[in-house]
């Protein structure tokens, strides 16, 4: 198992799924967040790793599902329980099983006394065992849809049948009859009631052939919950060596941002018992945590994220939940991804820093263009080059950029894809809001840009934004279009740039105006600022780090330092204080475009003698500039070996 920055995840697990603790029975859903291809599913396939063997487990799919009502779920999860319970032995699940059976059965007569009888005949041939198997194989499906993408095989199934008999079947005479806990349970329910349980199957039957009236799915939904609970609760009390374990079952849910997954959490939440069987974790890309935690509250990540004290917090309004980001790669696991490649004919550090400067450690993208270097090396590393080639073993014409794209952005169709493109322009989702039903995006809602997947929430306590290769990918869209049409980048960034002023915020302001090309104007005004006695200069350090942060509509090729060049040759070559400012201008905005090639020890090194001519300048302290200078004197010295 490899979970480079992901062995947290494995250890909140591991923590929530113990029973006997000071906080009581009650456990939250831990959330797992993170975008497309930041390794949620295969994460959870670590997590199932760790726990194979351990205590039993399931993991759902919901966007494989081929059946995805809670009851179809609910029996694909207790046939993974079955094949992840070793060392712990078979678990049955009677009561769940004998109302999967009524509801499966045919539409029963609307005469009750004629309903009873049928009833009666169709649940006496499941004494045989060849009738059961039958069941399970039409329930369950072969192979089973998203229950651990796994084969439901015979002997699993036969396995399962064993231990389900022992719990369907009680004596009466010379044979079996199915009769037993499993029915009994449907009298009282755990809830003191005293029902027929020929009755509650009948109103099961109905309420399955009818889902879509009177709530009557959400009737069969909850029974069944109830049902396979108190089937896991006598598992517990049966089984000696699982209630000696100390530990709960674990049921992994992932993609549960779908209708399904969410229909599924929800039915759990509102069972509301207090019970300590199971433990949950799900994933999502973002939409349902930002439902549960809201979108401006900073998440802890798998890595940082601590059980006990959230555990003391349970008594919140989100009680129920533990949302927590998936911490992107750091550095140093991009290096012992690049090291393990044993690059041979490329410069492995430039490698290191070139991909991780443009995914910012997103596992998935990390991964492909690590990939993609392996079987292209070549000096300098040109991620721009990599993307536009195709994989040596390709079967068809996607480039690694396609490929990039299918990964991040899935199957968004193009109305979808265009209107985050013109999202993406803005900083940050807040301001992309501002543009709803103006005239970047006429005809469009707020809600329409609120609800886009694409917004990371928990990042920060401020405005949800993209993650920044997802972003840099929608703004490269953005550019492909005619820059001076309605919703073209000239319009679109002049408009946001309009938006800024007429709201006073001069950083946003300059930033969209660079943006759209302006290094002299930008330049003039920083150093306006940067000679105006109020502003301290880490104020004015953090104003150029936002400006410059602004998106590069050229496409950039060859030494980069040539291109600053050009960028600043308005402002001459004596070493005056505009000149260093248009220095930092040109240089850092060009610096922050992640697909220009690895030559670019040069560009640090001009970028450092600006920061030290400006330091001898400053008439405020001057340690911040300096304090740069030597961090990019030290980019210098990386890029340049």
């Amino acid at each position: 198992m490899r979970l480079k920055g992901r062995r947290g995840a494995v250890t909140l697990v591991h923590a929530l799924s113990k029973r006997d603790t000071p906080h009581g029975p009650d456990r939250p859903v831990l959330l797992l967040t993170g975008p497309r291809g930041s390794g949620k599913t295969a994460l959870l396939n670590g997590i199932g790793e760790y726990l194979d063997g351990r205590l039993p487990y399931a993991k759902v799919d919901f966007e494989e599902l081929a059946r995805d009502t809670v009851c179809d779920v609910l029996n694909m999860i207790s046939i993974d329980f079955n094949r992840h319970g070793a060392p712990y032995g078979r678990m049955a699940f009677p009561r769940l099983v004998l109302g999967q059976i009524a509801m499966a059965e045919p539409r029963l007569n609307e005469v009750r006394a004629l309903a009873r009888q049928e009833l009666q005949e169709r649940f006496e041939k499941y004494h045989r065992v060849d009738e059961l198997r039958k069941f399970f194989a039409q329930a369950v499906g072969t192979p089973a849809s998203g229950a651990t993408q796994g084969i439901v095989t015979s002997d699993l199934i036969d396995a399962v049948l064993g231990v389900v008999l022992i719990g369907l079947r009680s004596w009466r005479g010379a044979r079996p009859v199915v009769i037993g806990p499993g029915t009994s349970w449907y009298r009282h329910q755990d809830r003191g009631l005293d029902h027929d349980p020929l009755d509650v199957f009948i109103n099961l039957n109905a309420w399955a052939h009818d889902r879509d009236t009177a709530g009557n799915g959400a009737k069969a939904d909850e029974l069944m919950l109830s049902a396979f609970l108190a089937d896991l609760r006598a598992a517990f009390r049966r089984r000696r060596r699982l209630r000696g374990a100390g530990y709960r079952c674990v049921i992994m849910l992932d993609n549960a941002d779908t209708k399904a997954g969410r229909a599924f959490l929800d039915a759990l939440i509102s069972a509301g018992e207090r019970q300590d069987t199971i433990m949950v974790t799900a994933t999502t890309r973002g939409p349902l945590t930002t439902d549960v935690a809201g979108s401006n509250r900073l998440l802890p990540t798998t890595e940082t994220a601590d059980v006990d004290k959230r555990l003391d917090a349970r008594d919140d309004a989100d009680g129920h939940w533990f949302p927590v980001r998936l911490a992107d790669l750091t550095t140093a696991h991009v290096h012992e991804l690049v090291r393990d490649l044993d690059l041979r004919r490329c410069n492995g550090k430039h490698a290191e820093m070139a991909v991780y400067g443009f995914t910012q450690g997103h596992a998935g993208a990390t991964a492909l263009l690590l990939s993609a270097i392996a079987q292209h090396q070549a000096d300098p590393i040109d991620l721009r080059r990599i993307l536009e080639m195709s994989p040596q073993t390709a079967s068809g014409p996607q480039t690694y950029g396609e490929r990039l794209r299918g990964m991040l952005l899935g199957d968004l169709p193009d109305a979808e894809a265009d209107l985050l493109a013109t999202c993406a322009a803005a900083r940050d989702m807040a301001e992309a809001v501002q543009m709803a039903g103006q005239a970047p995006l006429p005809d469009v809602r707020v809600k329409r840009i609120t609800d886009a997947e694409l917004w990371m929430p928990g990042t920060s306590t401020g405005s949800p934004v993209m993650h920044p290769v997802v972003r840099r990918l929608l703004l490269q869209r953005l550019a492909e279009r005619d820059p001076g049409a309605e919703n073209g980048w000239t319009t679109v960034y002049g408009w946001l740039r309009g938006n800024a002023e007429s709201h006073g915020d001069t950083t946003g302001e300059l930033h969209h105006a660079l943006a759209l090309g302006e290094v002299e104007y930008v330049t003039e005004e920083m150093t306006r600022r940067f000679h105006h006695p109020d502003v301290p200069t880490k104020t004015w350090l953090d104003e150029l780090k936002a400006v410059v942060a602004a998106p590069c509509r050229a496409r950039i090729e060859g030494p980069p330092l040539d291109h600053v060049n050009g960028m600043k040759r308005w402002a001459g070559y004596e070493p005056t204080i505009t000149h260093s400012v248009a220095t930092l201008v040109a240089g850092l905005w060009v610096a922050s475009e992640p697909l220009i090639d690895s030559r670019r020890a040069a560009l640090y090194q001009q970028i450092e003698n600006a920061f030290s001519e400006l330091s001898g300048k400053c008439s405020n302290d001057s340690e911040p500039l300096t304090a740069e200078a030597a961090r990019y004197g030290a980019l210098a010295t990386r890029w340049g070996r």
